[in-house]
């Protein structure tokens, strides 16, 4: 993320076009859902009593967690993972089809940043903006921020709403198999146009296709500081008086 305002939101590579596509859409929905889901407190919701039913998985309720499904669209399942111990956190985004499998990409995306969890441990207090204009180079400033200034009590406070989520009574199964329809439902669901542009660049020529999902009416990035809803018309999908408590606040991510 840079001073342009933009990230890879929606941008995803694959071996055949069709792959590329999938996962795309899947990065498009995980960050629109993500960042509606802060902006308005949209909890969602929580799958955590469904996980600790689930046998394979006792590492993870040796701690405490928030899994809830923040999905905007109806067929496809957004999860947010957050995790944490006395001794460390972490957390993850998951996006797929199948309900189940979101949530396990979530936790793999928890597990993986930099091979390690967070410590948790006090940080300087130090706002985001000041930070970012601070940096030379603000390429990763975004990541940067989050692992020496994001504490643990500073993260469960930005996420509390998410404790208001309704509990889950079984696993949302779906057809795994992603189409075309798929866009299509989502963008009419949005009341949105979403859009595919097959990006040639040296990325491309290594990892076979890269794809962008877009919408000028989505956001464009998961910088909420930098975002005024009012300017993008996914923020009225579900309620034309949709109101903003999040507005202009540090969106925490790693």
């Amino acid at each position: 993320m840079g001073d342009s305002n933009k990230d890879t939101s929606g941008v995803a590579a694959g071996s055949n076009s069709a792959m590329a596509i999938e996962h795309a859409f899947y990065e498009f929905i995980e960050r629109q859902s993500f960042v509606y889901s802060f902006l308005t407190k949209f909890a969602g919701i929580s799958l955590t009593s469904l996980v600790k039913k689930s046998s394979g998985l006792d590492l993870i309720n040796k701690g405490k967690y928030y899994i809830n499904d923040i999905s905007i669209v109806p067929n496809v399942s957004v999860i947010i993972f957050i995790y944490w111990t006395e001794q460390h956190f972490s957390m993850g985004l998951g996006c797929h089809k199948d309900q189940y499998q979101a949530f396990l990409k979530a936790f793999k995306e928890a597990s993986g940043f930099g091979s390690h969890l967070f410590p948790n441990v006090e940080k300087e207090e130090l706002s985001f903006e000041a930070f970012f204009a601070s940096q030379e180079d603000t390429r990763h400033a975004y990541t940067d921020y989050f692992e020496k200034h994001v504490s643990l009590k500073v993260l469960l406070q930005a996420y509390d709403y998410l404790t208001f989520a309704e509990c889950a009574g079984n696993w949302t199964t779906r057809d795994q198999a992603f189409s075309i329809e798929d866009i299509f439902a989502a963008s009419k669901h949005l009341d949105i146009p979403i859009s595919l542009q097959k990006l040639e660049t040296a990325s491309a020529t290594n990892f076979g296709r890269l794809v962008r999902v877009y919408s000028a009416e989505g956001f464009p990035s998961i910088n909420n500081i930098k975002i005024d809803p009012r300017n993008y018309k996914i923020s009225y999908f579900k309620d034309k008086n949709q109101l903003f408590p999040n507005e202009g606040n540090y969106l925490p991510f790693p």
